[in-house]
């Protein structure tokens, strides 16, 4: 059919085929994958610190190991607190060296659970450089922990975990032993995450100081500017981390293992944590409601309106109650509980919303948006509470709280009396459905 075409077409088809398109470097990473295809990347009209920050970033699993914990799979009558060395398995991302390397690598997470009616592994792309060199001069680095929900994985937020290390932070992702989809045991999972939860993100702390002495982090991190995030059951644990005490429901609900949940009588929170960000933390009525007052650190508490895991006004009442944190609460209007996750995958799809893609998804909110907003609000938080840039808290400190009452109204580049609306959002409408609320320490 070649011959019935015009010449001038057949010129300019033959053309194309010659003719590359330029690279669009405000599109395209240096790995030639355009930017909003990569887990960890914002899309276009995302709030102003959601992009990548100015580092490439390295990826590698650790393997630590927790001494003289409880073995609860071995419990017996004979021996009921069985002790052994808890194995945890950690993903950690900082800056790099890349030159000369794709910054590019795959990670494995599941579909479905191992006591299911089936595990599936699937693979993703990450723009990191697996087993890269620090790079040195971006050192000695502020650390955040991530600790995922009941069950979750290391990966379930990798979106942040990547993003923010590009930002200049060594970011350590903790894998829950008996949490995960690979190892959940339902005989024990429940009671190891109420005992061993809180137990992980301390000894990770911990773990800090020996890794920062040796191997290949030497001198890359500085454990006095740690800053932690929990995500549901992740948050139920950094609750405890952070100093709230569990009530006499607690250890009701645990009999047989409260022993184990008891705290020193003078114990009001790890203070090597200096901030934390609470995504829908778990476990309200299980809490001391007088013991919030034990967080005194900067905090950021991000929900769900119509949580249906995690219900909101609960959650919202242990952040009233916080009273001696300087404190935020991020609101997505008319989303359930993935406010953390990353977007789900292809392979997902397959089996359909509730047993698949639910598990990252939210029904209403695209999922990529939202984990854009959240490393919008993240990056201003932690850059202002663990590297003293205190100028990022003018896209927290907002004028007008509820987003779809922001009025956008600019002269000449100035703000007008009336102009409400966020720092750093496009003024096409991306503060609807948000509310943002601010309370001071007292």
């Amino acid at each position: 059919m070649l011959y019935m075409l015009p010449a001038a077409l057949i010129l300019f088809l033959f053309l194309c085929c010659l003719v590359r398109p330029a690279k669009a470097d405000s599109l395209v990473y240096e790995d030639g994958l355009p930017k909003g295809t990569v887990i960890g990347d914002a899309l276009s009209g995302s709030p102003a610190l959601a992009p990548r920050g100015p580092y490439a970033i390295g990826v590698r699993t650790l393997h630590i190991t927790h001494p003289g914990q409880v073995d609860l799979a071995a419990e017996t009558n004979e021996d009921p607190r069985p002790r052994y060395g808890r194995p945890l398995t950690v993903e950690v991302w900082y800056p790099c060296i890349a030159a000369g390397k794709r910054q590019a690598c795959t990670y494995t997470d599941y579909i479905g659970r191992s006591d299911q009616a089936f595990l599936e592994a699937f693979r993703f792309e990450g723009r990191a450089v697996r087993d890269a060199e620090p790079y040195a001069p971006a050192g000695p680095l502020p650390v955040l922990i991530i600790s995922h929900g009941y069950p979750g994985s290391r990966f379930l937020m990798s979106n942040l975990a990547e993003n923010l290390a590009t930002k200049g932070y060594a970011v350590f992702s903790v894998a829950h032993t008996d949490n995960t989809y690979t190892d959940f045991n339902p005989d024990i999972s429940l009671v190891s995450a109420v005992v061993n939860r809180t137990l992980d993100q301390r000894w990770m702390v911990t773990e800090l100081e020996r890794l920062n002495g040796e191997g290949f982090l030497r001198g890359m991190l500085d454990t006095d500017r740690v800053g932690m995030i929990g995500y549901s059951f992740g948050g139920f644990g950094l609750l405890r981390t952070l100093g709230v005490r569990l009530n006499e429901e607690a250890f009701s609900r645990m009999a047989g293992h409260a022993d184990l949940i008891s705290e020193e009588a003078d114990y009001r929170g790890d203070k090597r944590v200096r901030a934390a960000a609470l995504f829908a933390p778990f476990g309200a009525d299980l809490f001391d409601e007088n013991s919030f007052a034990c967080i005194d650190v900067p905090t950021f508490w991000l929900q769900g309106r119509e949580d249906t895991v995690v219900p909101y006004g609960p959650v919202h009442g242990m952040w009233d109650r916080a009273v001696r944190s300087d404190r935020y609460f991020l609101t997505y209007d008319l989303m359930n509980h993935k406010v953390a996750p990353n977007p789900s995958p292809a392979a997902a799809q397959k089996y359909g919303f509730a047993e698949g893609a639910r598990r990252w998804d939210d029904w209403v909110w695209n999922q990529w948006h939202v984990n854009g907003i959240n490393f919008h609000f993240l990056t201003a938080f932690f850059d202002a509470r663990l590297k003293g840039e205190t100028e990022k808290l003018d896209y927290l400190n907002v004028r007008e709280p509820v987003g779809r009452r922001c009025v956008y109204s600019m002269k000449d580049g100035v703000p007008a009396p009336e102009h409400t609306y966020w720092p750093g959002f496009d003024p096409n409408g991306t503060t609807m459905g948000l509310t943002l609320e601010h309370a001071s320490a007292v």
